[in-house]
């Protein structure tokens, strides 16, 4: 398993196709660690435009937004500028709970600036029970 921490440049993504409803996506990691552990062998997100330019196999890498937190605060005051509803459909392509998101807290973080600065709707997707490790 490859993990690489990174600087994202946004962490609010509009939406369109299947999402209709949303207004953004929001995924705070890239790439999954669950191997195709919960999802099978069918992972769709494996299948989706930028997997080919992974230089590993889908489920083999991770990519951390470890500035996720803060580019919430900021992209959340972007969209409300314009006057437009924040809708978001948290995780789109990845799971918010991969294994990491015990030391990295990415997930933690950017709900934390939600309890600040809520979205209009907020959908979490998550395969794994870790979401509990956020209960309160």
């Amino acid at each position: 398993m490859t993990v690489t921490e990174y600087e994202a440049k946004s962490i609010l993504t509009s939406t369109g196709g299947f999402l209709t409803g949303f207004s953004h996506t929001l995924n705070p990691y890239v790439g999954c660690s669950l191997g195709r552990s919960l999802c099978g062998t069918a992972c769709y997100a494996a299948e989706m435009r930028f997997a080919p330019r992974e230089p590993v196999p889908w489920g083999q890498s991770l990519k951390v937004k470890i500035n996720a937190a803060s580019l919430y605060r900021r992209d959340h005051a972007r969209v409300r500028r314009k006057g437009a509803p924040l809708s978001i459909f948290m995780s789109s392509v990845t799971d918010p709970y991969v294994p990491q998101e015990r030391r990295y807290r990415i997930t933690r973080g950017i709900l934390a600036e939600m309890l600040e600065l809520p979205p209009d709707t907020l959908v979490l997707q998550t395969h794994t029970p870790n979401v509990l490790w956020d209960i309160e």
